[in-house]
């Protein structure tokens, strides 16, 4: 194939060394010819940011917080995963370090956090090496469909997913909610994984 370079950008330069000074951006979606949105860090934690291009110039601006679901600091709490809807009017986000996830309705931008009980992110495991792989991995990928919202849930640290994994428990879950966030089915997968994606119009999971 044939790369081709376009002249929009995900996030303007005015995010990239402005008063942010770090780049994390952890997914991305064209919201329409000239729009992109995208989940990264902020001054709030995390957050969802807007970019929109005109000509050669970007402007970007934090459009919704992400850290309302905890009193925790800084940006590493609130990592997760950024999905668009087919109809591009909602969003889900999914925290790693959190049992929750977050539905944006993109035309009011208002937020609905659907919370479970769960290991929270313990900012005590910032302080020593490789810390925060002591923390709960909760939802490693999600995807929203026109009907339902699906996610993969880990639900464990990785010395607890290596340990299971070297006495052949090598499992993970795909859960399915509604679009108000209520769970409507829930698989145990017999192989350990980080990624899927859906064909919801045929009813499989990939």
């Amino acid at each position: 194939g044939e790369a081709v370079k376009t002249n929009q950008r995900i996030y303007s330069w005015g995010y990239e060394n402005g008063g942010n000074r770090v780049v994390l951006v952890h997914d991305f979606a064209q919201l329409n010819d000239s729009t992109w949105l995208f989940a990264g860090k902020s001054i709030n934690g995390f957050s969802i940011f807007k970019t929109v291009n005109s000509g050669k110039n970007a402007q970007t601006e934090e459009l919704i917080p992400l850290n309302a679901i905890s009193t925790n600091k800084g940006w590493e709490p609130f990592v997760g995963n950024f999905t668009l809807s087919p109809d591009k009017r909602r969003a889900i986000y999914a925290y790693q370090f959190f049992n929750a996830f977050a539905i944006i309705n993109l035309q009011e931008n208002t937020v609905n956090i659907i919370k479970k009980e769960g290991r929270e992110f313990n900012s005590n495991t910032l302080k020593v090496p490789d810390g925060i792989a002591l923390n709960t991995n909760h939802y490693s990928c999600c995807h929203a469909g026109e009907k339902y919202i699906y996610m993969l849930y880990i639900g464990r640290d990785y010395k607890q997913v290596n340990a299971d994994n070297a006495k052949k428990k090598t499992y993970v879950y795909i859960e399915r909610y509604d679009w108000n966030g209520v769970l409507i089915q829930r698989i145990r997968l017999d192989r350990f994984g980080k990624q899927f994606c859906i064909d919801e119009k045929n009813g499989k999971i990939i």
